[in-house]
């Protein structure tokens, strides 16, 4: 009676996955396909060819190498691991945005190590600097939902704020609306600092703003009646300017003194100089504000 045919054992080299999955059934240890690619970077295994573009290794070869190379392997792998996180981890921790973390990350010199990970020394070290921490809070934008919720006031209070010239978009972005992907709507952005300046806004009680009950006419709407005006006569003439010198022109209201800077760049002749503007003030509905207006040639 003949024999029973034994299986045949597969000699083909195998890629990554399969040859830590061979090593973790040798050593018992948790070998990851990442350790494989350590041991070929260390000259400890060497590929016998490519399978798509991935590595592969011969059966001798990976039986060849001792448990104590591997162990290595894997403790630095665990090691480095506990000592880092992924950027996910980083952003979490951090409490930043994605865009601002690559931005200060390159602006550090700090790059991702194995397995795209971050030391957490470097993430520690950027959250324990206080002037970085300041000036990201700062600069963080919000849309204006978000602002009044930051200022804990309504946000038809923002709306007179923004009717009277105290704030501004810093950016308009475009998002998606509805169901439909082509449907976009532009949301008006503000910085943090921007928004938190407006409690320096002289004369306006915010704990009276704060605590109008919904449905109650805002105490801004009053008190901003005259800047409101005051803010849409400045920023007409600034585009009346731009049109008439073609060149840019920019209102910034300072909350310190209620004074409104308009400052421009001037063209290659050198104008307008501030005694064209001057003139142009006095001829323009905007002298009525002369008083509240700083003009400043760039």
């Amino acid at each position: 009676m003949p024999e029973p045919e034994q299986p045949r054992t597969s000699t083909a080299p195998l890629g990554s996955h399969r040859s830590a999955e061979r090593l973790s059934e040798r050593t018992g240890l948790r070998v990851k396909p990442s350790d494989i690619d350590d041991l070929a970077a260390a000259g400890v295994l060497v590929p016998t060819g490519e399978f798509k573009g991935n590595p592969i290794f011969r059966l001798n070869d990976l039986d060849g190498v001792s448990k104590e190379e591997i162990a290595a392997v894997v403790e630095r792998r665990q090691s480095w691991r506990a000592a880092s996180k992924s950027a996910s981890g980083a952003l979490e921790t951090l409490g930043w945005n994605k865009e601002d973390f690559q931005r200060i990350t390159a602006e550090r010199g700090i790059t991702a190590g194995p397995g795209g990970r971050y030391a957490l020394s470097d993430i520690e070290a950027l959250a324990a600097d206080p002037l970085l921490v300041a000036q990201l809070a700062a600069d963080r934008l919000l849309t204006l939902d978000q602002a009044a919720t930051h200022l804990g006031v309504r946000r038809l209070d923002l709306d007179y704020c923004l009717a009277a010239g105290w704030l501004s978009p810093h950016e308009l972005r475009r998002t998606a609306a509805g169901r439909h992907r082509a449907a976009t709507v532009t949301v008006p952005m503000f910085r943090t600092a921007d928004v938190d300046a407006l409690l320096d806004v002289y004369g306006v009680d915010w704990a009276q703003v704060r605590t109008t009950p919904p449905g109650t006419v805002s105490p801004l709407a009053e008190w901003t009646r005259i800047p409101a005006e005051r803010a849409a006569v400045i920023h007409a003439f600034c585009a009346d300017l731009e049109d008439y010198y073609r060149v840019e022109v920019r209102a910034l209201w300072r909350a310190d003194g209620d004074i409104w800077e308009v400052e421009w760049i001037r063209d290659r002749a050198g104008e307008p100089t501030v005694e064209q503007v001057t003139r142009n003030v006095q001829q323009h509905s905007v002298h009525a504000y002369w008083t509240d207006m700083e003009l400043r040639a760039l």
